[in-house]
């Protein structure tokens, strides 16, 4: 298990309809998680700012996110991985269940490069190459 400082530390995860993501994460880990916020990462510029609409249109590489801080004290990062990987299919691009568009792929943004490690170690583990 990586051990990361103590106190709060960022994640974000994309793994399909953020609504639901966020429903997933604040049910399993709420004594955990200080704060979320649901949201668009990746793409880029989008004259007039980042809109739903201009987002499900599937052209501006966004994706669906939830961002939050947790509690590294009560949860690890690779407790939150696993539960991300258990919630969706991440080997089903652009898609998850009946939401069908680029903005619900599957994606992990890491903050720091600790994440990064923890992350790719995991999936080299899911695909049986660690």
């Amino acid at each position: 298990m990586i051990s990361f400082s103590v106190g709060p530390v960022p994640v974000t995860f994309a793994a399909g309809c953020y609504w639901g993501v966020e429903k997933f994460f604040c049910d399993k880990f709420k004594d955990a998680i200080v704060a979320k916020q649901v949201g668009f990462m990746g793409g880029h510029d989008i004259p007039g700012g980042v809109t739903y609409a201009k987002i499900v249109k599937g052209d501006t590489g966004h994706v669906e996110v939830l961002h939050f801080i947790y509690d590294c004290t009560n949860v690890s990062y690779e407790d939150l991985l696993e539960f991300f990987f258990r919630i969706h299919n991440s080997t089903t691009p652009n898609r998850q269940g009946v939401d069908i568009g680029t903005n619900y792929r599957s994606a992990i943004f890491y903050h720091n490069s600790e994440q990064k490690e923890a992350a790719e170690d995991y999936i080299a583990k899911l695909n049986g190459t660690h």
